[in-house]
């Protein structure tokens, strides 16, 4: 007999947490990443916290600028949100 098991963590790392990483490691600053974004500065500190989602566009700049596929993006903020309205549920 075959059980269909599905991965479903209760977890997920926030898409902010991994840009901050990438920002560190390239040595760039939230001014000058919000400027290659263009994007204000304010708008980069909401994206890091967690309080706008990633769209394609942005997804496409996130790309541009570090390195990193949109669709790893796409596929970053869909899982946060996931867990975060499943862990919401009663």
């Amino acid at each position: 007999m075959t059980e269909n098991l599905r991965f479903l963590p209760d977890w997920a790392s926030p898409p902010g947490d991994t840009i901050v990483d990438l920002l560190d490691e390239r040595g760039l600053s939230q001014p000058e990443f919000a400027q290659r974004l263009g994007r204000a500065l304010s708008f980069v500190n909401q994206l890091v916290a967690g309080q706008v989602a990633i769209t394609l566009e942005i997804a496409k700049g996130l790309e541009g600028i570090l390195g990193v596929p949109a669709s790893f993006w796409i596929h970053r903020e869909c899982s946060t949100r996931d867990r975060e309205s499943r862990r919401c549920k009663p």
